[in-house]
């Protein structure tokens, strides 16, 4: 047997490495992003999930999909945050951490409107064609109703303020971890702002529920028994419309903060000209030895 033949086997994979290891590399992933594999469904649609807590706040995720016809900035997304009469007003406090468009950072601006807050989203420098999905991430805090026999999670899931008609929605209700949502204390309202319609389906889906309907605005409210959720300390005082006071004055914090950074700069800047420096010397001293 010649001894030769097992090296030139080693050589030649070796020198045929590179080519293989470039086709892997470049050939077709089957496996989709987030925004692919959104994009896949039948029809696109607004997508919901809500993770509720028990100290009766909820975590939201939203993906939607957008197609524009012609150059635009972005989107606005509303949300309502002050509900009741004007005697009796309920702050549902509204914490907006990111949003993404098509996977990546997207930047977004937030104003008040009365009792609603507007998402503004989108580069102001920079327009954009096509169809794109979006992904915002908020926290909502004393979101639960505590009533008398049972505490109540009611969520406007989508809203009514959009330029367009979603072909579907759908929210999936995820209930605190370590418990389960059954879909029989899960019900939902469709339709416009006070309308009693119910046309939604519902299934369970892991711990949770998940609610979808074609073309309506949705609101889905689930129910808790006692003890699932437990009332935070400062729940009266959020949903009375107080906000901490770092969070309120934010901005004006950190502005001050860099005033004062400023001023000390100036500060150690004169004590230094005036303490600082060596003094000038009047005469050229020489040292006689």
């Amino acid at each position: 047997m010649n001894r030769t033949l097992p090296y030139f086997l080693v050589l030649a994979v070796l020198a045929a490495w590179p080519v293989f290891s470039f086709a892997a590399q470049n050939a077709p992933s089957s496996e989709l992003t987030f925004e692919e594999d959104f994009l896949s469904k039948p029809v696109p649609s607004f997508l919901s999930e809500i993770q509720i807590n028990a100290d009766a706040s909820a975590d939201v995720q939203e993906t939607f999909s957008v197609t524009f016809s012609d150059s635009r900035h972005g989107v606005f997304r509303t949300l309502p945050f002050v509900y009741g009469s004007r005697d009796e007003r309920i702050f549902i406090p509204i914490d907006v951490s990111s949003v993404l468009r098509d996977g990546h950072e997207e930047p977004f601006s937030i104003s008040q409107d009365g009792g609603v807050k507007k998402i503004k989203i989108g580069n102001p420098s920079q327009t954009i064609t096509g169809t794109h999905v979006y992904r915002i991430f908020y926290h909502v805090s004393a979101v639960v109703n505590f009533l008398s026999d049972s505490d109540e999670f009611y969520w406007n899931v989508n809203g009514n303020d959009w330029e367009w008609t979603w072909k579907a929605v759908n929210v999936t209700v995820n209930p605190p971890i370590g418990t389960s949502l059954l879909s029989a204390n899960v019900r939902c309202y469709t339709g416009e702002a006070g309308s009693d319609a119910n046309n939604c389906t519902s299934s369970s889906e892991g711990t949770g529920v998940t609610l979808g309907t074609a073309g309506d605005a949705l609101t889905v409210v689930a129910q808790f028994s006692k003890g699932v959720i437990t009332k935070p300390a400062d729940y009266d005082a959020l949903r009375a419309g107080a906000v901490p006071f770092a969070t309120r004055y934010k901005n004006l914090l950190l502005g001050a903060n860099a005033a004062v950074a400023l001023l000390g700069f100036i500060g150690l800047f004169f004590w230094w000209l005036r303490h600082g420096r060596d003094p000038k010397s009047k005469a050229v001293t020489i040292a006689q030895y």
